[in-house]
Parts: structure tokens; sequence; C-alpha cells
């Protein structure tokens, strides 16, 4: 089981830095572990979007707002402990990074209760995070084509669309370009795309790798 899981870690779209056939067993247990854990945190999370976007409430908005800021500290502390769930120190620290910026981020509704519908729509993109889990959890190759359309279109399309809303949104509440909370959510939310953009980049590099691999062998 654990070498099978160690062979899809290597073709998961977002590749590891470090080859999965040269990861101890204890790296895939923990990446495994992780998984599982994260499938059932982000369903939670995409529960609560399908209830913000059908049932709109400022009840709704809020509890949103505080299971993000409850999954990101539970996952910063989950890497803190086990470290060794990603496969390299390099998608740890951009992972951490990214929990960063979104702690930062969510804060923000939360302390502006006017604002509060706008974690919905930064947390839509873990819907492409829930499809890329569940198909690794549970084997299912069938959600490739899912996985490959919600990240191209959440996360390399919606995602930037965003910082138009977010700026406009903040000017509006009197923000200005670049004081504390406009930084705070259009520098963030910046910052997040950029990584999205950076994982894309690492992906194509991996994908272009193992397809030479094969011909060095040959």
């Amino acid at each position: 089981m654990r070498p099978a899981y160690a062979q899809h870690m290597r073709a998961s779209t977002v590749p590891p830095t470090v080859p999965a056939e040269r990861r101890s067993s204890a790296h895939v247990a923990a990446a495994a572990a992780h998984d599982r854990l994260n499938v059932w945190a982000v369903a939670v999370l995409c529960s609560l979007c399908a209830i913000c976007a059908l049932r709109p409430s400022a009840t709704a908005n809020a509890t949103l707002s505080w299971a993000v800021l409850a999954y990101i500290v539970g996952d910063l502390l989950y890497h803190a402990v086990v470290p060794h769930c990603q496969p390299s120190y390099h998608r740890l620290f951009t992972i951490v990074l990214h929990h960063l910026a979104t702690l930062w981020l969510v804060l923000h509704p939360i302390a502006h209760p006017e604002h509060t519908h706008m974690t919905l729509h930064g947390t839509l993109v873990e819907i492409n995070t829930l499809i890329h889990n569940a198909g690794k959890v549970y084997k299912l190759k069938r959600l490739k084509p899912a996985f490959y359309a919600t990240w191209f279109g959440l996360r390399l399309g919606y995602c930037p669309y965003l910082l138009f809303v977010f700026d406009r949104m903040m000017r509006a509440s009197g923000a200005a370009p670049w004081d504390y909370t406009y930084t705070q959510v259009v520098g963030s939310h910046a910052f997040l795309c950029a990584l999205n953009v950076w994982w894309t980049c690492e992906a194509v590099m991996g994908m272009r790798n193992r397809k030479k691999e094969p011909s060095k062998g040959a």
C-alpha cells in the first residue's frame, strides 16, 4: 500500500522536489495521514461555502471565517509537529507562507463583519484542494480532469479576478492603496495568487523532468 501511495504522490500535479522513491516510509505515511485529515477538514470548509452561497447570512459568513482561521492554525501546528508530511523543505516553506498569508487575510473579515462575505470568495479555491486530496486518498483517477479544471479555473482564473474585486472593495471602504488594511487584504491575496503561479511552474517543470527520465535510462 505504501509503495503505491508513494508512486501516486510522485505523480501528483504539484510534484515533490524529492522523488518519491527516495523518500522514507515515514515521510510517505506522514503525507498520507495529512491528506486523510485534509480531506475531512477541507470538506467542512467547502460545505460551509455551499451554505454561505445558498443561504447567505452574516452568521454563515462569520462561521466560515472562523472555520478558515481554525483550519489554518490547526494545519500550521500540524506542520510544526510533523514537517515531514511535505515532500521537501521547499514545499514546507511555501505551504507555511501560504498559511501565514491566509491567516493575515482572514483576520480582516473577522475584525470587520461588513466584509465577512469576502471569505466565501477567497475560500472557493479549496474546492480544488478537496478534489486533489480526495483523488489521492481514495485513488480516484477520474477526478483528475476536475482537478485541472478547478486549478486553472479557480487558482489561476478566479483568484486573480478577486484582486480587482478586493481592490474596489477596499477603496470603497476608505482604505488607501498600500496602507495597512489595503495591504492586509489586497497584498496578502496578491501573494497567494503569486504562490499559485509558482506552484503551477513547479508542476510544469516536474512533468518535464519526469518525461526526460525514461530517455536517460534508455
